[in-house]
């Protein structure tokens, strides 16, 4: 199983008729959507050639440091932002 992150890049007004699709072809239960056009999941790679075949989906495999690690530390960013005041 390989963790991948897909990106909805058809039109907006089909992303659902798109996710729903997918989820069909996938069978796969680790399909989680993280941001509107964002999802994550665990897939084979019999999966990941299916992903590749449909066209409104772009695949890409996050590093195990973009996995563990969060882009921004808001607790840090709040404590400076009080300090400045």
């Amino acid at each position: 199983m390989t963790s991948v992150v897909l990106t909805y890049k058809g039109p907006s007004s089909e992303r659902k008729e798109a996710e729903l699709r997918l989820r069909q072809k996938l069978d796969c239960t680790d399909f989680v959507c993280r941001a509107t056009d964002l999802f994550e999941a665990q897939v084979d790679e019999r999966q990941l050639s299916i992903i590749a075949g449909e066209s409104q989906w772009q695949v890409t495999f996050p590093s195990y440091a973009e996995i563990r690690k969060p882009g921004t530390n808001w607790n840090k960013l709040r404590d400076k932002t009080l300090e400045m005041k």
